[in-house]
């Protein structure tokens, strides 16, 4: 609604969607080429292969086997319902396809919290006054891992009922409309 330029219609497609009550287990994800490089090179590196290493990483690797999870494909790990045993895998050497090649990586994830996402059903029911920003966050890269493997996602955002979600963290509230 602004007062410069011309009027455009604008159609956008939103549905609902309900969110079922799970607990989310949150692991920073490291991955460590076996070659040396620069720091530099090595967030090149990053960019270009972190992709298809947690990819095949959360398909292939014993750990995740019967784990329902997904990824934010550069530097987090998300379990579902389920707290990984990493004294069993502290850190894994691994060969991955990769550019037709392989590629040897080793990757150490290390535990960085617990987030319970019933407090997004919570809020929607009344329950609660606030949405946290790492539920939000956590929310937001669970959908994307969804769509991206069938999907090319174009612009996106959480909207609810009520026009606005309110997020708060630590001392801080931000709200989203």
């Amino acid at each position: 609604a602004g007062s410069i330029g011309r009027s455009v219609q604008l159609l956008g497609n939103f549905y609902r969607s309900n969110i079922k009550n799970m607990v989310i287990h949150h692991y920073d994800v490291e991955i460590i080429p076996q070659k040396q490089m620069s720091d530099d090179n090595k967030e090149k590196w990053l960019k270009r292969i972190s992709y298809p290493i947690l990819k095949y990483y959360v398909s292939n690797h014993d750990l995740m086997k019967k784990k329902l999870c997904f990824t934010d494909f550069r530097k987090n790990l998300y379990i579902i319902n389920e707290k990984l045993d990493l004294l069993k895998y502290p850190r894994t050497s691994t060969d991955i396809p990769v550019d037709g090649g392989k590629e040897t990586v080793h990757i150490s994830l290390k535990y960085s919290a617990t987030v319970d996402l019933s407090n997004i059903n919570n809020y929607y029911a009344n329950k609660s006054k606030e949405v946290s920003i790492n539920e939000i966050q956590i929310l937001n890269n669970l959908v994307n891992y969804t769509l991206h493997n069938d999907f090319s996602p174009f612009g996106r955002g959480f909207f609810d009922s009520k026009g606005q979600i309110t997020v708060s963290a630590s001392n801080e509230t931000y709200s989203f409309a």
